[in-house]
């Protein structure tokens, strides 16, 4: 199959956004942060979505497939992700989704469905066999030929699509912060950043270390990276009276909306980090907002 001419245009967008915040530091004080608006490019395919499924759609065009698979959860920003995309491109899609099929699917599932993929419900036990299997797809008589895509787009293809962020990161900033699910976009970030930037990891669940796509990052990229784990607030998307505060107030005073589940702990422990005097004076410091906002949209 042909790719669209226009696939890279419609992946890579010309430009991104930065903007600025002032934000609680210690005693009184305030410290200036920075906003790379990923989630300005699509609210539902947008985000750091976009460019990790860049390569695997290329890959999808550049193959003989009938369509594209992947798997996730029932809030899954991938799964919408994907769901857009498949519609913009006619790209037959099916999602195997976790747990027994709501009375009333959520959101994403329904907007999934609308924009024509095909949604099957797999037990618990089920979805983890699919998920770590190499190619699953050959278990699926019917989707035998479909492109398989991981658990969030976190492949060696996702990778690649995810350093294209870099070029939207200018050279004066020296740490860079990003939300970690599959580490995915924070090894791509990371293998191609500047020598004098960081980048911090703040990890928004706690899976075993071989579930991370991170967990191969060579010496030298390693050296770039720092993971943070203490904002986990009880598990991935776990609620806690804290973190909900947070994200309500920012949410009610600034134009750049965040949620629990990952820009809102990235945003905390920004804060945090700030307050613990964690970052030199001469610090530049920029966020990557990852967009998730898809449930939030209708």
């Amino acid at each position: 199959m042909i790719a669209p001419f226009h696939l890279k245009d419609y992946f890579i967008p010309k430009t991104v956004p930065i903007e600025h915040r002032w934000v609680d530091a210690k005693d009184g004080m305030k410290c200036q942060i920075s906003i790379l608006r990923l989630d300005s490019i699509h609210p539902v395919s947008g985000g750091n979505k976009t460019f990790k499924l860049y390569e695997n759609v290329t890959h999808f065009f550049d193959g003989n497939f009938d369509g594209i698979a992947s798997v996730g959860g029932q809030f899954s920003n991938h799964i919408a992700a994907l769901a857009q995309i498949g519609k913009d491109f006619a790209i037959p899609t099916v999602a195997f989704i976790r747990g027994e099929k709501a009375a009333v699917p959520t959101i994403t599932v329904r907007r999934a469905m609308e924009n024509g993929m095909q949604i099957v419900y797999v037990s618990r036990e089920r979805y983890r066999e699919i998920r770590i299997k190499g190619n699953p797809m050959i278990d699926f008589s019917e989707y035998k030929n479909y492109f398989f895509i991981p658990e969030g787009g976190s492949n060696d293809l996702g990778v690649d699509g995810s350093k294209n962020i870099v070029n939207f990161i200018p050279a004066d900033y020296t740490h860079v912060l990003c939300a970690v699910g599959t580490g995915a976009t924070l090894k791509g970030i990371a293998s191609i950043l500047l020598d004098h930037q960081k980048i911090i990891g703040v990890k928004v669940v706690e899976a075993k270390q071989e579930e991370f796509i991170y967990k191969n990052i060579d010496a030298i990229t390693h050296d770039k990276i720092i993971l943070n784990a203490e904002y986990l607030f009880g598990g991935y998307a776990r609620q806690h009276k804290v973190l909900d505060d947070f994200v309500m107030k920012w949410n009610e005073k600034d134009s750049i909306k965040i949620e629990p589940i990952y820009t809102g702990r990235l945003f905390f422990a920004a804060q945090q980090l700030i307050k613990q005097n964690f970052f030199q004076a001469s610090s530049n410091i920029l966020l990557i907002h990852s967009g998730g906002l898809q449930y939030v949209v209708h």
